[in-house]
């Protein structure tokens, strides 16, 4: 997650330093990756805030998670190549601030969560109403922001790679590293496929 301090002194992101640049009034503060390199090279710095264009949705970030390939992107080692200068960041939560026309599922006030390319280690990130997801009531905003990737992630894993759904006779598979996210939404998307396994054997409806 990053996490703001005076502009005057040092910024964390992805536990490690980076620099913080002069602040200019009118804008959102926002980590730049002004060119490639490790995470050291990022800057804080004060951009312009984004307008939604039609389709999307601008949401004042409550927190960002830091995952892999956000690491890949700013040293230009993704298989993907976005040019700098952007702001990087792939996963975040928030709440909705406004919306482009056309968007009718979500009005200011929402709590969301979502992901994108690039954007989220910003105080306010541009993204398209579709990708939103509406976080419950109930749930942390902060926990919410490490949910897409781990859980996507981890459905791959099960059904593209291991195969999980065709596993037969005395077949296992092996979960690693259960107590961080990836393996967490292993053992949910696991839990998820049993439940409904057994929900379609048995004719059980659900809820």
């Amino acid at each position: 997650m990053v996490q703001n301090a005076d502009p005057a002194g040092g910024v964390t992101c992805c536990s490690l330093p980076v620099r913080s640049s002069t602040i200019v009034r009118g804008g959102m503060r926002a980590v730049l990756c002004s060119e490639y390199g490790p995470p050291s090279g990022l800057i804080v710095a004060d951009v312009p805030t984004p307008s939604p264009a039609a389709g999307q949705v601008r949401v004042a970030v409550t927190a960002a998670a830091v995952n892999f390939p956000d690491v890949l992107i700013i040293a230009n080692r993704y298989q993907l190549s976005v040019p700098p200068p952007f702001v990087p960041g792939s996963e975040f939560s928030g709440v909705v601030v406004a919306v482009g026309d056309g968007v009718t599922t979500w009005q200011p006030g929402d709590r969301v969560f979502g992901a994108g390319m690039v954007g989220a280690f910003a105080e306010q990130v541009i993204t398209s109403a579709a990708t939103l997801r509406r976080a419950p009531d109930a749930a942390d905003l902060g926990a919410m922001a490490g949910f897409w990737v781990a859980s996507a992630t981890a459905y791959h894993a099960l059904r593209s790679v291991a195969e999980v759904g065709l596993l037969r006779g005395d077949e296992q598979t092996f979960i690693s590293f259960g107590d961080r996210t990836i393996g967490f939404g292993t053992f949910v998307q696991t839990a998820n496929g049993v439940s409904h396994a057994l929900r379609e054997r048995f004719g059980i409806q659900k809820g």
